[in-house]
C-alpha cells in the first residue's frame, strides 16, 4: 500500500454531485467538453512521433512513453 496516497473512500469523487444536490449545469458542462473535444480534434493534426513503439500482446498497446506531434491544422 502506498503511504503518500490520500486515503478516501471508493466513490468520494463525483464531479456533479447526486441526488437533490446535483450541479444545475451537469448538462451544460458536458456539452462544452465535447465541443471542446471536437474542436481539438478537428482543428489540429495530431500524430504519434516514429520513435513511438509497440507491443502485441494481448492487445497492441504502446511500450514505454510516447510523444504525440500537434500541428495547427488548416484555418
Amino acid at each position: 500500500m502506498n503511504p503518500y496516497r490520500a486515503r478516501t473512500t471508493k466513490y468520494a469523487y463525483i464531479p456533479f454531485g447526486g441526488g437533490v444536490h446535483a450541479c444545475l449545469g451537469a448538462q451544460l458542462a458536458m456539452v462544452v467538453s465535447k465541443i471542446f473535444a471536437s474542436h481539438l480534434l478537428q482543428e489540429f493534426d495530431w500524430q504519434i512521433e516514429e520513435t513511438t513503439q509497440f507491443v502485441q500482446f494481448p492487445l497492441k498497446k504502446i511500450k514505454n512513453n510516447y510523444r504525440i506531434a500537434i500541428a495547427r491544422g488548416r484555418l
